[in-house]
């Protein structure tokens, strides 16, 4: 064997340095979209993106330990403060916000003042860079901020209680997303290492060699990133445990904590279980948007839950469902929603197609959405998993999962195009934006404009609010060629819906006013697509992505999506040309008093409401069966815009009709009678001798005044869902209950001659919440103005409480419900709850 060869000081030197180089020369094992979010792609590595140096796989396990090790030390001391004292934390962090700011700058000096810091990245990339390890903890705990636990006092009993009381792996999905802004702009480094450490299952926190597969899914995560989310779990628990000893403040309390080994016997304290279970809906006068995100750190682990994404479905098509039985039975509902668009001179077929068949498509994408949702819960029960999924799941079941990311990715594509077209509309904001047209022959002229910004540069700066919807509008695989100090925030939705909360609340109430009511709604089915979207991002393991051509057409919702064009505005608005049946119903519209002119026009209305609808019909087959979709997948939306011709509707129409002139007979009568009584009393008064020559007698009224629950039924429920002679008694009101007063505005009377609403004060939106609680609903904010009301509540032709939920638009500009709307809402409780004015009494 032949000798060694020794090593001069010169080779020493340069191994040496070589191996302090050698993050320079790092490789990412795989170049994928997927895995360059693990690691620095060459072509990135520079100052703003280069590793800090290179850790060997000895070096990464040693890391690993430690940082687990005091992970679990924190969390144990955490969770056996909250047993022990529990009660006195919450006491003394609940005393005031001077208390929560002081313990707030002792524990962490640096705390960031306002919340989405991720924005100042993007305003800042290179300084911020250069800043980076004054600002690291910063951008590893960006939800860490004086405002949002300040002004909030739950916020860090939830954030303590939550991370203490789950698993470490319960919460990595949230924290990768978390460190994904600072990670991209290159504040947050990390050194590179070989391999990839399990963040999932039974192997959690093993470094193992690189696998492709298991970090595409999310099992594992690349050494360079894994490092990077253990290590903002370590400061944060670092955080909380100095909080929590801070709060205490007894030195021989701090060492009975410490002495606790165990967390199996542990709990959190009943005052603070308490506390929180009863954490209400925080009401903001101004619109609000990213709140689900705001509020996410601070609850239980945002984990993958099918159900939630079915519930969420399955609210926004109840609500669609009955906007569309809406626009076809009720007039003054129709008349609310056309004021809503442009003027009638030069928008009519616009209007037309907004009030029918924009909400019958709507209807049926959410609907379709529904269907998804419930084929992955489906896979799921088959498959043997629920909410938490394993790691070997059936390919049917990652087949549904994809099926559904598609399909919410397409939805949320036509929405971001639906609210850039109305931005362009909007007074308010149309000055931003140009069109530009391409000469392209054979192609439609609407197909060849695009949309684009004036001034993209200065944006920000210029308009916040302008800045903030615009960058909803960008798809997250747009190159928007922005100029270098652009603040473009556009891949990351969720902090910009954060940002636009934050910014609406800093300013005076007419900003959230140029948002109208049309751009509202579409921000909040916006809104709700990202947060299915961000449900399905929480997976773990993490699914394969499908593209449009491996769906089966096994349906509706993907033989219409493959066979029709790629086109999100497939139904044109001029092309249906529901412009002319739109007037002709303006022109009929009844108003004034209730007679029996009124009653004519009324009729002519609803002809012209059903000859709208029938047009309608007749434009969405056309359209659907000119590229081959087959009747049995349009007939559902066919025969849900045929509501305007049913019996139910003309029973309805007769009742109230019947009613009227019952009513119209009466004051009559009593007019006429109090006329002969008032002409004979004169005549008495000119001769003491005469007398009439018949004997008139006025009947006098012996029945007694009806109670709230005894007066007639609304004339806007329908015959079937109420029992028009015995109504049953479903709640007594205490008579200083707000309910009270709010329920005979949401179910009006059929002679109610007030038919513009003239002289009724609308119902602020405060007391409609108070009034809901009353009735046994909870509300919860979904984002943007739905609000989700849910409760065990008393349901017409049932013994006992059922759970029942339904959404409700909370007001936008104005913070008062206008009359018409509270009155849809009663509509709305009649159809789904069997409510009318005669189930309420007074106790």
């Amino acid at each position: 064997m032949p000798p060694p060869i020794p090593i001069s000081a010169e080779d020493s030197a340069a191994y040496q340095l070589e191996a302090k180089f050698k993050h320079l020369k790092f490789q990412p094992p795989c170049s994928c979209s997927s895995c360059l979010h693990q690691y620095r792609s060459p072509d990135l590595l520079g100052k703003l993106f280069n590793y800090d140096g290179h850790l060997k796989p000895e070096e990464v396990e040693q890391l690993v330990r430690s940082h687990k090790r005091s992970i679990d030390q924190d969390r144990l001391f955490i969770h056996a403060a909250l047993s022990l004292y529990g009660d006195t934390i919450l006491k003394k962090w609940r005393r005031d916000r001077s208390t929560r700011d002081k313990l707030l700058r002792q524990v962490y000096p640096e705390i960031p003042l306002l919340d989405t810091p991720g924005v100042y990245i993007a305003m800042n990339g290179k300084s911020a860079a250069e800043d980076r390890p004054k600002l690291r903890q910063i951008f590893l705990l960006p939800y860490i901020t004086l405002e949002a636990l300040v002004e909030d006092a739950s916020r860090m009993i939830g954030l303590l209680v939550h991370r203490a009381t789950t698993s470490l792996e319960d919460w990595i999905a949230f924290d990768d997303i978390e460190v994904q802004e600072g990670w991209k702009y290159g504040v947050l480094t990390e050194k590179s290492a070989l391999g990839c450490i399990d963040l999932h299952g039974a192997n959690f926190g093993i470094l193992k060699p690189f696998n492709a597969d298991r970090v595409h899914r999310r099992i594992s995560y690349g050494a360079p990133r894994a490092l990077l989310i253990l290590d903002a779990q370590r400061h944060l628990f670092g955080f909380l445990r100095q909080t929590v000893t801070n709060i205490i403040n007894d030195e021989s309390r701090v060492r009975e904590i410490a002495t606790v080994l165990d967390a199996s016997h542990l709990g959190i304290g009943d005052k603070v279980a308490r506390f929180l279970s009863n954490r209400q809906m925080r009401h903001s006068r101004r619109p609000v948007f990213g709140s689900v995100y705001s509020e996410k750190p601070f609850d239980t682990p945002p984990i993958f839950d099918i159900d939630e994404l079915v519930s969420i479905a399955s609210d926004r098509v109840a609500e669609k469902q009955d906007d569309i039985w809406l626009l076809q039975t009720d007039l003054a509902y129709v008349q609310e929603c056309a004021n809503y668009h442009e003027k009638i001179e030069s928008k009519a077929n616009n209007i037309g197609y907004m009030i029918s068949l924009r909400a019958v498509l709507q209807a049926r994408d959410w609907k379709w959405i529904h269907d998804e949702c419930q084929n992955v819960k489906e896979e799921a029960k088959k498959a043997g998993v629920f909410k938490k999924t394993v790691v070997d799941a059936s390919p049917r079941y990652e087949r549904a999962l994809g099926y559904l990311l598609l399909l919410l990715e397409q939805e949320l594509k036509d929405t971001q195009h639906s609210l850039e077209r109305v931005m362009w509309k909007s007074p308010a904001f149309q000055t931003h934006f140009h069109f530009q047209v391409f000469n392209i022959e054979n192609i439609p002229l609407r197909h060849r404009m695009k949309i684009l910004l004036n001034d993209p540069q200065n944006l920000y700066h210029r308009d916040r609010l302008a800045w903030c919807l615009f960058m909803l509008t960008i798809e997250p695989t747009t190159n928007l060629n922005l100029p270098p100090n652009a603040v473009n925030l556009g891949n990351d939705h969720h902090i910009v819906l954060q940002h636009l909360d934050s910014y609406l609340s800093s300013q005076p109430h007419k900003e959230s006013q140029r948002i109208d009511s049309e751009m509202y709604g579409i921000l909040t089915d916006l809104t709700a697509l990202e947060r299915m979207i961000d449900l399905l991002n929480l997976h773990r393991p993490k699914f394969q992505s499908l593209k449009p051509e491996d769906m089966p057409k096994r349906h509706a919702v993907w033989l219409a999506r493959v066979e029709l064009p790629a086109d999100t505005v497939l139904m044109a608005a001029d092309e249906m040309d529901l412009g002319p049946a739109y007037t002709r119903l303006l022109e009929s519209f009844p108003n004034g008093r209730k007679d029996e002119i009124w009653l004519t026009q009324r009729d002519k209305a609803h002809k012209m409401l059903s000859l709208l609808w029938a047009q309608a019909r007749d434009k969405y087959q056309i359209m659907l069966t000119r590229v081959s979709v087959p009747m049995p997948f349009i007939e559902p939306e066919l025969y849900a815009m045929q509501q305007c011709d049913c019996d139910a509707l003309k029973q309805q129409l007769q009742r109230e009709k019947a009613e009227i002139m019952e009513h119209l007979e009466t004051v009559r009568g009593d007019t006429s009678g109090r006329d002969l009584e008032a002409n004979l009393h004169l005549h008495d008064e000119n001769s003491s001798v005469a007398k009439p020559s018949v004997d008139t007698k006025i009947k006098a009224k012996t029945r007694p005044e009806k109670t709230l629950a005894e007066k007639e039924p609304s004339m806007l429920q329908d015959p079937k869902d109420v029992d028009m002679e015995y109504p049953t008694i479903l709640y007594n009101l205490d008579k200083s209950s707000i309910a009270w007063t709010v329920l005979p505005l949401l179910f009006p009377t059929a002679t109610d001659t007030d038919t513009n609403g003239t002289g009724k004060t609308p119902i602020a939106w405060s007391e409609f919440v108070q009034t809901m609680r009353e009735l046994g609903f909870h509300g919860s904010h979904r984002g943007g103005s739905v609000v989700t009301f849910r409760g065990d509540i008393f349901v017409s032709g049932e013994l006992g409480p059922r759970k029942r939920s339904i959404n409700v638009h909370k007001p936008h500009p104005s913070t008062e419900l206008g009359l018409v709307l509270v009155q849809t809402i009663g509509r709305r409780f009649n159809r789904r709850f069997g409510w009318s004015l005669a189930c309420f009494r007074m106790a």
